[in-house]
């Protein structure tokens, strides 16, 4: 039912050169903003997370259909909810999406590479996790788990004040 604090910490280790077992290989990232009018500075079309996502895949020289998998920012907000929707609906097809955020709370700082690691050791096990407290079945914005066939990731995260994140990994090659 919204927004929902929790506490947590995260180390990533990002690497040039390729080491025995990585998780996943980061090909591209991209940020942005947008003009809004509202408080949290979000519009009800997502146009901050659409910029984002259109760089992060030039950048990485992907198209919209290849993208298997989005790690949502998902703060469980109405504004939030409407404007990712409407963001990934707009930019990608053929796409699963899950939420970690209902599991751990917003972060306050690192809750998008937190989110991104532990879908990757989900994927790992086999599996892309549900969207927690799901209120209607949903086989894009998972309201069951479902089985993992690796392939290229998208994490999104926003930061308040209007800054929008995104960033591409691929776990085939992991």
């Amino acid at each position: 039912h919204g927004f929902y604090i929790g506490q947590g910490a995260v180390l990533a280790v990002f690497e040039d050169r390729p080491i025995s077992e990585p998780k996943a290989i980061l090909h591209g990232a991209g940020i942005a903003s947008e003009q809004s009018t509202n408080a949290i500075g979000q519009r009800e079309d997502g146009q901050g997370f659409v910029n984002s996502i259109k760089e992060t895949l030039e950048i990485a020289n992907v198209s919209r259909s290849e993208i298997s998998v989005v790690k949502t920012h998902g703060t469980g907000t109405k504004s939030n909810n409407m404007a990712e929707k409407a963001a990934l609906e707009n930019s990608l097809e053929g796409f699963i999406a899950t939420s970690l955020k209902p599991k751990i709370g917003h972060t306050m700082g690192v809750s998008g590479l937190l989110e991104t690691c532990l879908l990757l050791d989900s994927m790992k096990q086999g599996i892309v996790p549900k969207i927690e407290n799901r209120t209607e079945k949903d086989d894009i914005f998972l309201s069951e788990d479902r089985e993992s066939k690796g392939g290229l990731i998208l994490s999104l995260a926003a930061g308040m004040g209007n800054v929008y994140s995104s960033a591409l990994f691929d776990t085939r090659m992991a």
